[in-house]
């Protein structure tokens, strides 16, 4: 038996012929191709950043659905249209808490550990990625958690969670120690200093983590009712302060016909960031919990929404310039 048209009657049945697993030249996009010669390096740094995108996705759904799930158990069952608690950090007295806190954790490790294009993008990203886990681990104060009344019954006090709490940040404090200690352990067995910017870095980050152990260990009750909303400023404001330093650094770029439009991204979504966060600090200061307002809540979905567009503009613009050619 001729196997040779054997299998030619297969390749004719199947749509396919020799070196099938090849695909033909020009096939693949050229996005395709890039990843494909990409370096593992630059696919895990593009990793983390996408990862930030994907974590505040996983909020907004864990949010939004309990929400559904405590207009169900309103008092009388008759709540009309869709009304929010007070505030997205006040979904950590909900069974949202677990996914909140996951979020937090993973912005402050994406953080971390991406690095900043200069030192002193750097010093801002560590210093958000520290603020992250404290934003998660320490809830808002609970009185704004019922600013919406007929949730109140489901938002319990700060009281009953002090022990998790003290647990959660002795647990950061610790691990941040750790961190610290090996970073002095390497510099010494290389024997020789640090350059200077990453000294000043280094220094910020000390600071920073000094100054979260004494007002914890000195007025653990003033820690309990503001470092969550200290900390959240000091997350965000650190993004803004990045973002505002890319949209500077897009005016530098040397090529005239992508300098335009990417400065113009940089620029709308940094101005948006900005003023969203600074509406959301003044709302804050500004309408007392007992209101019954959640204008705080779509201000920081608001807030979240420019964000993740400045995250996702340098994300892309990272790419364009680093990808294989």
């Amino acid at each position: 038996m001729d196997t040779s048209t054997t299998h030619g009657a297969a390749d004719v049945r199947t749509g396919s012929t020799a070196g099938a697993d090849a695909p033909a030249p020009g096939v693949r996009s050229g996005l395709t191709k890039a990843l494909d010669e990409a370096s593992p390096e630059l696919i895990s740094y593009l990793g983390l950043r996408v990862a930030i995108i994907a974590l505040t996705a996983l909020l907004a759904v864990a949010v939004f659905l309990e929400n559904a799930h405590l207009r169900e158990l309103s008092w009388d069952g008759k709540l009309e249209g869709f009304v929010a608690l007070g505030s997205i950090s006040s979904y950590w007295y909900t069974s949202a808490q677990s996914v909140f806190i996951a979020v937090l954790v993973g912005y402050g490790i994406c953080l971390i550990a991406i690095k900043g294009e200069t030192s002193f993008e750097e010093t801002c990203l560590n210093a958000s990625g520290l603020c992250a886990p404290v934003v998660g681990f320490v809830p808002t104060y609970w009185a704004s958690c019922g600013a919406v009344a007929p949730y109140r019954t489901w938002c319990q006090g700060q009281s009953g969670f002090e022990g998790r709490i003290a647990t959660s940040i002795v647990a950061t404090l610790v691990a941040g120690g750790v961190v610290i200690a090996v970073f002095l352990a390497l510099t010494v067995l290389r024997g020789r200093g640090p350059a200077p910017h990453v000294i000043v870095g280094f220094a910020v980050t000390v600071g920073f983590y000094v100054a979260m152990l004494v007002w914890f260990v000195v007025a653990r009750d003033g820690f309990v009712r503001g470092a969550h909303g200290v900390a959240a400023i000091g997350l965000f404001g650190g993004v803004f302060v990045v973002a505002v330093s890319r949209t500077l650094r897009a005016r530098t770029r040397p090529d005239p016909a992508v300098k335009a439009p990417v400065a113009a991204l940089y620029l709308v979504s940094t101005v948006a960031l900005g003023l969203s966060l600074v509406a959301v600090v003044g709302i804050f200061l500004a309408v007392p919990a007992a209101e019954g307002s959640s204008r705080l809540f779509w201000i920081e979905w608001v807030l979240l929404f420019f964000f993740v567009v400045f995250w996702l503009v340098q994300t892309l613009d990272f790419w364009e310039r680093k990808r294989p050619r």
